[in-house]
């Protein structure tokens, strides 16, 4: 079932899982140095991941899970040059 998760973010450069968890990285521009440049909504169907600019906003992911997930047990966070969803 997780594998299937991540068929569904087909354009995703980086992803790690366990029998229970999966770990996404979606690269970020290098301008994007603060949580609160980036709008992430984790629903039980749904990842959207947006970056927050001055000239409006740049959608980096907007995919439908093809399984439901726990959004009270997903969290988010900004590596490096990455957005970290698990």
């Amino acid at each position: 079932m997780i594998l299937r998760i991540f068929t569904a973010l087909k354009n995703l450069n980086r992803w790690s899982q366990t029998i229970r968890d999966i770990d996404v990285f979606i690269p970020v521009k290098k301008d994007i140095r603060k949580a609160k440049q980036l709008k992430v909504k984790i629903d039980s169907l749904h990842l959207k991941v947006e970056s927050l600019q001055q000239n409006g906003s740049c959608v980096l992911i907007d995919q439908t899970f093809p399984h439901k997930v726990k959004p009270d047990e997903c969290l988010w966070s900004l590596v490096g040059e990455h957005v970290q969803v698990y």
